[in-house]
């Protein structure tokens, strides 16, 4: 799946031409927004509602990408590509909720952020919009217990209770059952491995319970943090 099937050829079309009456200068993608035009684009990707949450969320990412910008960390001409139009596009959608989830739009506005660096994959990967995809489907809990699972990586456990009891802790979900209910869900979406996998025999290090495509995924935002350093 590339994406183009979630979005019109009618609506891309409209994005696509928004883009180049309004970033003459690659500021002027996030002055735009702020105009009396943004609601162009919110109505070609749906009935976005937005307020104030959505506006404070712009503001700030208009003012993190300038600044990447000005530290050579994201081209120009990044800001008008089709990999940056689809990964907006993302972002615009998950904000078409009446109550966005933040931990979500955090993980969302990473992986943005990110992509635009083009660090780790250029323009032309499919990569970056699968991860967007994948980060809009998950719920906090999951974006909790996911994320605490990459900081324990380190750590050797035993047993199923052990491995929850420390997933408990540093998530701060408090609840065996929510922190087991939401690794099974994870497990069904293919970020982590079964806990028995590894626990049958012998201890194991977090790390390995991972799927290869849960690691390239936590990789991937976790990254964004290198980037906040420089």
């Amino acid at each position: 799946m590339d994406g183009s099937e979630l979005v019109s050829q009618e609506q891309r079309n409209k994005v696509a031409q928004y883009y180049k009456d309004n970033l003459l200068v690659t500021a002027q993608f996030f002055t735009g927004l702020a105009s009396s035009k943004r609601t162009e684009i919110f109505k070609s990707v749906g009935h976005v509602v937005q307020g104030m949450f959505s506006d404070k969320f712009l503001g700030n990412l208009q003012k993190e990408v300038n600044n990447y910008i000005l530290a050579g960390k994201i081209k120009e001409d990044y800001i008008i590509s089709e990999q940056n139009l689809m990964c907006f596009i993302e972002l615009l959608r998950n904000l078409e909720e009446n109550l966005p989830d933040p931990n979500r739009l955090e993980l969302l506005r990473k992986i943005y952020i990110v992509t635009a660096t083009e660090d780790i994959n250029d323009r032309d990967s499919p990569l970056p919009l699968q991860f967007m995809q994948m980060a809009r489907e998950l719920t906090s809990g999951e974006v909790l217990v996911l994320f605490a699972m990459y900081r324990l990586e380190g750590t050797s456990v035993n047993s199923q209770a052990g491995f929850i009891k420390q997933l408990i802790e540093e998530s701060g979900l408090e609840y065996t059952e929510i922190v087991t209910r939401i690794h099974q869900s994870l497990f069904n979406k293919g970020f982590v491995k079964s806990v028995n996998d590894g626990l049958a025999t012998h201890s194991i290090l977090i790390r390995d319970l991972f799927t290869p495509l849960g690691r390239a995924f936590c990789d991937y935002v976790m990254h964004y943090n290198d980037l906040s350093q420089l």
